[in-house]
């Protein structure tokens, strides 16, 4: 078993595609016409190049999102591996990210840094040590 993809219902699909190809260096895998009644947007599957995990960015049903904090019962962010988290702190601070904090330490080892997408999910980046 692996992980396929992670669904993300948006208000503006198409900023939030821009965002995670620009800023994360994703890359659109498929694109579906909108297929509910309501939906005026496309759907798009967006991949992390050399993984087949994936980010389905789909269409919000228009319903005001509930308050979260980190501990709110639900998924509560999305954590990427990364080699080099300063290099990546300093390409997301160039793209002007949201910080949740400074780098802290991960659970399970290494370093780990928390910040937003432009819709406000929460979302990481996490250096593992190499063994």
């Amino acid at each position: 078993m692996h992980l396929d993809h992670i669904a993300i219902a948006c208000r503006d699909v198409e900023r939030m595609r821009a965002w995670y190809e620009r800023v994360l260096g994703l890359e659109v895998r498929a694109r579906k016409v909108p297929s509910r009644p309501d939906a005026t947007q496309a759907t798009y599957l967006v991949g992390i190049p050399g993984s087949l995990a994936a980010f389905e960015l789909t269409p919000d049903d228009g319903t005001a999102p509930a308050a979260r904090k980190p501990f709110t019962p639900g998924i509560s962010h999305i954590a990427l591996a990364v080699d080099d988290l300063g290099s990546w702190e300093a390409k997301l601070s160039a793209h002007e990210v949201t910080w949740l904090g400074p780098a802290g330490d991960a659970v399970g080892g290494g370093k780990v840094r928390s910040f937003l997408d432009p819709e406000g999910n929460m979302l990481q980046l996490v250096q593992r040590k190499k063994p």
